[in-house]
């Protein structure tokens, strides 16, 4: 991403446009996790705060599936451990370090513009690889649909007869 003096006009709308889809992603990872929680194996019910709310939206990219598997992992870890931990935002981010290590770094990636980039260049790779083996099995199927009409002895008589007419239409 193109850095801009932070007093630049292009980059203060850019923060603002970052800033307000965070907030619909966080409006919308809020009413996923006060659903999720009011399903829930702790010892004492937990209303997640702000900094529970945070801390989720930031191990998770705002990604549904990411707040449902640390959520899960978090209840599982809860019931399997002999000393009951504290649910708060720290508790948040150890579960989803111990069981998604290293996800940081591609959600990260996921928004950054330079990675945007480099995703679509290697998808446009792809299907131009997908777009060669196809081309390829076709000459493959051409190439054995003209060897079985040379192979036929009745293939002589097809050219001849594509001769004529070729020669009769000009």
């Amino acid at each position: 991403m193109k850095k801009y003096p932070q007093n630049d006009g292009i980059y203060l709308r850019h923060k603002e446009r970052e800033i307000h889809e965070k907030l619909i992603k966080l409006k919308g990872t809020s009413n996923i996790v006060s659903k999720l929680f009011s399903c829930q194996w702790f010892g004492k019910l937990i209303t997640p705060d702000a900094e529970m709310l945070d801390a989720l939206y930031d191990v998770s990219g705002g990604i549904i599936d990411q707040v449902v598997g640390v959520y899960m992992y978090m209840n599982i870890d809860y019931v399997l451990a002999k000393r009951k931990p504290e649910v708060n935002a720290d508790y948040v981010y150890r579960t989803a370090e111990k069981h998604y290590p290293g996800i940081q770094q591609i959600l990260k990636n996921m928004e950054a513009a330079e990675a945007e980039h480099e995703r679509a260049r290697l998808a446009a790779e792809a299907n131009q690889d997908m777009a060669n083996i196809a081309n390829e099995e076709k000459q493959k199927a051409t190439e054995a649909a003209a060897m079985e009409v040379i192979a036929d002895p009745g293939a002589d008589r097809i050219v001849a007869l594509k001769e004529l007419v070729t020669s009769k239409i000009r």
